[in-house]
């Protein structure tokens, strides 16, 4: 495995095309792609004023829920909760004759890192230094070290199906007894301020990004032979974008042929569980993140047809809205980078995981629908 450092590297890492007839992606039994996947999660709130006989006063009735899942205490004003980053290795398995193929996801290493900018209050944990943590917000996040997760997909970069049996559910956090709020004391040592801080500052992270935004964000952003079309992502929210041909531009000395992407102006397909009403946010967090998922969405991806594979997407998601008397300002930025490619080796016959099950096509039914619906061919489990 090469790791890309630049672009010089990145050069050198496709000395030789990999390039299958005129499929998009040219997968091989054996072939390995490392993906650096990172999220970026950011929100202000300001309070509307106006001067009154010279003094200056809030308008409004005011919204400032608290930020952390737990309660914890008030912040208001700037915050910049979250930063994550995961190490995504996919292995091809077995290939089929169409250029369809069989992979299977790990992740190889975790990193999440939760600041407030007007209390100072910070967590930050890497798998890099340490396989575990024991800070509670940050569980979550260790249970996906080391987990798996398969999916097929077309060469042409469509995700057909997707295997989450071997990924974690995501379990709430446990609830506060009352023994233990009645018995809690006040913090009284730097060490236990600290501590008090660390672990509020994770409560408040968000969940993993799913397995199927990554592959949205790998394989659904992949480019079509034509310059105007559509795409259907899920980030895990569906979301339709319009999508067209921004010219060719390298990435490092890598061509690449750009694609340009934005929220489709047709309605958005959402589905019903996506919905959100943005008054049922209890924090600051939550409503940020509900907003989001109302927002126009836009970004770019960068897809090497030479070499057979995407080089790097980016997604962005911003949203201003207006609540008693706050303006809440939220961005949410999904980003993912080739950093290696390799062989793993001759494989001796399709290794698959035991429970995997083989993907089955839709079939057509005489009503003219087929009878797997999905989010561009995706069938979860």
């Amino acid at each position: 495995m090469k790791p890309i450092l630049g672009s010089l590297a990145l050069a050198a890492l496709f000395a030789a095309p990999a390039v299958a007839g005129d499929a998009d992606w040219a997968f091989k039994p054996g072939q390995v792609y490392t993906y650096e996947c990172k999220t970026e999660f950011h929100y202000v709130a300001v309070p509307l004023t106006q001067t009154v006989d010279g003094q200056t006063v809030r308008r409004g009735g005011g919204f400032t829920p608290s930020s952390g899942r737990s309660g914890g205490r008030r912040r208001n004003g700037s915050s910049d909760p979250q930063w994550e980053v995961v190490t995504l290795r996919a292995t091809v398995l077995s290939v089929d004759k169409d250029g369809t193929a069989i992979l299977d996801f790990c992740v190889e290493s975790v990193a999440i890192d939760t600041r407030f900018d007007d209390t100072g209050d910070r967590a930050t944990w890497s798998s890099k230094d340490s396989p575990t943590t024991d800070l509670p917000g940050y569980k979550k996040y260790e249970a996906i070290l080391g987990c798996h997760f398969g999916a097929t997909i077309a060469a042409d970069g469509t995700v057909l199906d997707l295997d989450r049996t071997r990924w974690p559910q995501a379990a709430a956090p446990a609830p506060v007894s009352a023994a233990a709020a009645a018995t809690r004391r006040e913090p009284r040592t730097a060490a236990e301020r600290l501590r008090e801080e660390q672990v509020g500052a994770a409560e408040a992270a968000h969940d993993p990004t799913s397995p199927q935004a990554w592959l949205s964000l790998i394989f659904g952003m992949s480019p079509e032979r034509s310059e105007k079309y559509a795409k259907t992502l899920k980030l895990p929210f569906t979301e339709k974008l319009d999508v067209s041909y921004g010219g060719k531009e390298p990435v490092g000395k890598v061509s690449c042929i750009r694609s340009k992407f934005k929220t489709s102006k047709e309605a958005r397909v959402q589905d019903p569980a996506d919905e959100r009403d943005l008054g049922r946010a209890t924090t600051l967090e939550t409503f940020s993140m509900d907003s989001l998922r109302n927002a126009d969405k836009k970004g770019h991806s960068w897809f090497s047809r030479d070499y057979a594979c995407l080089v790097k997407s980016e997604l962005d998601s911003k949203s201003d809205v207006c609540v008693s008397g706050t303006i809440v300002s939220a961005m949410f930025r999904w980003e993912v980078a080739l950093k290696g490619i390799g062989k793993t080796g001759a494989l001796n016959g399709p290794e698959l995981p035991p429970d995997w099950a083989p993907y089955e096509p839709p079939v057509e039914t005489p009503s003219g629908k087929t009878s797997v619906e999905g989010v561009n061919g995706v069938r979860a489990r």
